[in-house]
Parts: C-alpha cells; sequence; structure tokens
C-alpha cells in the first residue's frame, strides 16, 4: 500500500469472553508509520502473549509493550524502524519463557535478537544477526536441560541460549521471506519456508551443537507444497500445510516424512491462518471467511464447511470448548449455546 500520511493510534484491548465487551483499551503508541505494510496485512499483526499477569505485546517499529491485566502499561523499549523486504510490513510476535521475553528483529537494515526481563523491561543481551527480513516468532523451549530459542530464518535457523544469547547451532537450508514458525515435539524441531521455493525440515535437537547442516540431524526433508505465509499444524502423527497461500493441502507423517496425501484442493481460495487441531478434529480457515473441518488422520475426510460474513487472515484460537476467529472487521465467538 502507500506510505501512511496519518498518526496511527496502536493500541492494545482486552474484551470480555463472555460477551465480547471492551474492558478496557489502551493506546501504547501513536505514530505515523514509515511503511504501509502489504496491502493485505495489518499494522497490527504480531500477536500479544500473556501469562495472566503480563500482557506482552510487540508492535515492532512502534515498540515493545508489557502491560498489566488492568491494562496499564508497566514498561516499553523503543527500536530503530524496520526497513522490510518489499515493504511488506512487520509480524514477528514475542516469545516469552519464564521471566525472559525475546524479540527477532529481522529486517533490511541492522537485524538482531534480544532478550528483555519481563518485569522490568531491562535488556538482557542482544546478538546481531546475518539476516534479511523475516516475519517468524521465536520459539522457546527446554532441549537437553537448556533453555534454547530456536529462530527460523535464511540464511540460516539458529539456537540460541535462552540464559547468555550463545549461538547453540545453526542449520541452513529455508528459503527467502520466511515466516512460519518453528514447532518442537519430543526434542525434534520442525522448520518451514514456503515462498518461491518449498523447504521443510525435522531437526532432531538431542545433542544437536554447531552447523547441523548436512548431518544426520536433519532426519528428514521436504521440498513440495510448503506454506509461504501460514505455519504447520503438527497434531498426533500428523503434520498438515498448506501451498504458499493457497487452499492446497498436504498431510504428510510426521515420524517420517511419509506423504499421506498432497496437493489436494479442499475448495478454499487464499489462507493466511495456520490450521489448528482439537478434538481429532482440524480446522483450516480461508481469507474468504471459511472454515474446513476435517477428520484428524492420513486420509482426507470433511466434516464440515463454515461460513462467516468476514474475512479472516488470522490463525483460530481454541479455548476450552470455544473458538476464537479474528476477523478484519468482527472478533467471533464459536460456541455451542448451550455451552454458554
Amino acid at each position: 500500500g502507500s506510505t501512511p500520511t496519518k498518526v496511527h493510534e496502536f493500541a492494545v484491548l482486552a474484551l470480555d469472553r463472555a460477551d465480547g465487551s471492551v474492558v478496557w483499551r489502551t493506546t501504547v503508541t501513536e505514530a505515523l508509520p514509515h511503511e504501509a505494510g502489504h496491502q493485505t496485512g495489518s499494522l497490527a499483526s504480531n500477536s500479544p502473549w500473556t501469562d495472566g499477569k503480563h500482557i506482552i505485546a510487540s508492535f515492532g517499529s512502534r515498540g515493545l509493550h508489557c502491560l498489566n491485566m488492568d491494562g496499564e502499561v508497566l514498561w516499553s523499549k523503543q527500536f530503530d524502524p524496520m526497513r522490510s523486504r518489499g515493504g511488506f510490513g512487520e509480524g514477528s510476535s514475542p516469545g516469552v519463557y519464564g521471566d525472559t521475553v525475546v524479540l527477532q528483529y529481522d529486517h533490511e537494515g541492522d537485524s538482531f535478537i534480544a532478550a528483555f526481563d519481563k518485569s522490568t523491561g531491562q535488556e538482557l543481551w542482544r546478538k546481531a544477526r546475518d539476516e534479511g527480513t523475516s516475519w517468524s516468532t521465536p520459539l522457546i523451549a527446554e532441549v537437553d536441560g537448556r533453555v534454547q530459542v530456536i529462530t527460523a530464518a535464511t540464511n540460516a535457523s539458529r539456537s540460541y541460549d535462552l540464559a547468555t544469547g550463545e549461538v547453540i547451532w545453526s542449520l541452513a537450508g529455508l528459503g527467502v521471506n520466511v515466516v512460519p514458525i518453528p514447532i518442537l515435539v519430543d526434542d525434534i524441531v520442525y522448520l518451514m519456508s514456503g515462498y518461491q521455493s518449498y523447504h521443510f525440515q525435522a531437526v532432531k535437537l538431542a545433542d544437536a551443537r554447531g552447523d547441523l547442516t548436512g548431518t544426520d540431524k536433519v532426519l528428514w526433508s521436504y521440498d513440495r507444497n510448503t506454506s509461504f505465509v501460514p505455519s504447520a499444524l503438527i497434531y498426533g502423527d500428523f503434520v498438515y500445510f498448506f501451498r504458499e497461500f493457497s487452499g492446497v493441502l498436504t498431510c504428510l507423517n510426521v515420524n517420517t516424512g511419509e506423504v499421506q496425501y498432497e496437493g489436494r484442493r479442499i475448495g478454499l481460495r487464499q489462507v493466511y491462518s495456520s490450521p489448528v487441531g482439537a478434538a481429532g478434529r482440524v480446522y483450516l480457515t480461508s481469507r474468504e471467511g471459511i472454515t474446513k473441518v476435517i477428520k484428524l488422520g492420513g486420509a482426507y475426510e470433511e466434516l464440515a464447511s463454515n461460513q462467516l460474513d468476514d474475512g479472516i487472515d488470522a490463525s483460530a484460537a481454541i479455548v476450552g470448548d470455544e473458538i476464537y476467529l479474528r476477523g478484519r472487521q468482527s472478533l467471533y465467538c464459536i460456541a455451542q449455546t448451550d455451552q454458554r
């Protein structure tokens, strides 16, 4: 889109889950954005995070903010503005583990990764990154008794020690414009990119150190039909992902990489949201507001198709028996009415 000419308000909202009413709304900053971002995107595409006491919200170039549950700003951090590749905008969300917040700040300028104290905002460490723009979010998890920050990006996917920022391992092999997030299951991390070239890697993290490229730590890889915008879903023995951002679905056995079905058109046009799974079902939501529900398994079996009167780019959030969908105009809560 064209460069904004008006000051924008960047806000964090809390809604009542019972009726959707706004409990509070806090403006964390007002700014004239230096980039418009992609025409399909939003200047608030980064996802917030909460532990029930703190709310961590990143607006990238418009800062990293911590609020309490009453909507009061506890601290804010500002950074040099991002220059995104192609002017596509920003989207990486903060990673949080224990008392530490991690920000992956990859752009066409000086890219870095930094850790902050969740309570005070104090910067704990910062490491320069040899990367162009990515939109992925860091995954933080304990592996081999050490908490690792795992990042997916073009020149290399890397793991950092959460305590020090030291690089534990790195692995080449993804393409440009990396958006999907790393997924960790049973000490195996799954990495994906799908813009102009297709890459999916399953990487065993036990004793992983140094450059893993070309080693047996890469258990299997798959180089077709991977996602540009959505992330994958790993559920049970299966991994599901779309081709680029189209409604073309592939399912692999997550243990072996064996194809269950691939390149299947399922009646959706464009998809930005990631598949989600619950109660033996997989939910697949398209940009035109259609959600296909399929049965968990290696054979494609559609159970339902549902239409909302809104475009949906955000991934569904499932809490208990309720599904939350953030549309362009509205936020929806889907549930059986006898449970409310």
